[in-house]
């Protein structure tokens, strides 16, 4: 934890606390850094507004120097194993709605809700956003796959039922459907995302494919929009990377006609990358991080590492003309 990532945290605890109490909390022995400013300025050394609902943190009665003292605390304890004390709490935090796990440096992130179709809650989502941030900061893994629970469905989107019931995604972290911050995170993370499609792959749950860079599916996969039957659309992500993928005008037909297509015809239509059987598509993430060892191993990777270790232009030429026979 870096001191910023400290600092931040200190004060989420502290505008945590002022929201739950309400009230004023006591002042703490004053320190010797703050006597001093005080003797020479006239003016108690205290901390800015941190509350950013426009709360004073005078409230607490805390002086920046009683602050630094904290913070440089939680930097002293974020030792140990390896792992930082904020990392082991995302690491244990409990997930109701996905599973992950980690096999031979792959991470399998699995939408646990069969029961509906994989479908996404707010608080599937969350749960989501977390795996790929844990697979991401995990220096073990080096390939992600992303797949749903049973053999029926890989994801059916939004879960509409949920919508139905409350009106909307119902509770999350923040009070947030964060689903775009999940699009974001699918497409920034620095390993490669395949998505394993073991079924229906249907509205928001067709965007989530769409966006990893590998599409394996099983042969009895389905894919395809249904949004605006249900008054969903999306603007981001799922139309214009979309359009991008397959073209604009099948873009348009996936959005405009709410067909489901097969997957000999998603392969077809430059949506999925291979085809095979669901018995097989267990094995998509080993391969993958095979072919990333090959990689690593190859001359063309050794280049790059001497180019930038002996801090001169790397030379790829003759590997490019090898890759354009």
């Amino acid at each position: 934890m870096t001191i910023d990532e400290a600092w931040e945290e200190a004060i989420l605890v502290w505008n945590g606390l002022v929201a739950r109490t309400g009230r004023r909390q006591s002042r703490p022995e004053a320190t010797g850094a703050d006597q001093r400013e005080t003797e020479a300025t006239g003016h108690p050394r205290r901390l800015p507004s941190l509350n950013t609902t426009g709360q004073p943190a005078q409230r607490f009665g805390l002086s920046r120097a009683s602050c630094v003292i904290t913070v440089v605390t939680m930097l002293s304890t974020d030792q140990g194993d390896g792992m930082s004390t904020t990392a082991a709490k995302a690491a244990s935090r409990a997930l109701e709605d996905v599973t992950y796990e980690i096999d031979r440096g792959v991470a399998w992130i699995t939408i646990a809700r069969p029961e509906r179709y994989n479908a996404f809650r707010g608080q599937t989502v969350d749960e989501l956003i977390h795996c790929f941030k844990l697979a991401w900061a995990d220096g073990d893994v080096g390939v992600v796959v992303l797949t749903g629970a049973g053999e029926r469905a890989f994801c059916a989107g939004g879960d509409q039922k949920q919508r139905a019931e409350t009106g909307d995604y119902g509770p999350s972290d923040y009070g947030l459907f964060e689903v775009e911050q999940l699009h974001r995170i699918i497409r920034a993370i620095p390993k490669p995302v395949i998505a394993a499609v073991n079924g229906v792959a249907i509205g928001g749950g067709h965007v989530l494919h769409v966006l990893a860079d590998l599409t394996i599916a099983a042969d009895h996969a389905a894919f395809g929009q249904n949004g605006p039957r249900v008054g969903s659309f999306d603007a981001g992500f799922g139309t214009a990377y979309l359009a991008r993928v397959v073209g604009e005008k099948r873009a348009r037909e996936i959005w405009f006609l709410c067909r489901q297509y097969d997957a000999p015809t998603a392969e077809r239509w430059g949506l999925v990358n291979k085809v095979v059987p669901l018995a097989e598509l267990g094995g998509v993430g080993s391969l993958a991080f095979t072919g990333l060892h090959q990689f690593v191993e190859s001359e063309e990777a050794a280049e790059g590492v001497a180019a930038f270790a002996a801090r001169r232009p790397a030379d790829f030429a003759p590997y490019r003309a090898a890759a354009s026979v």
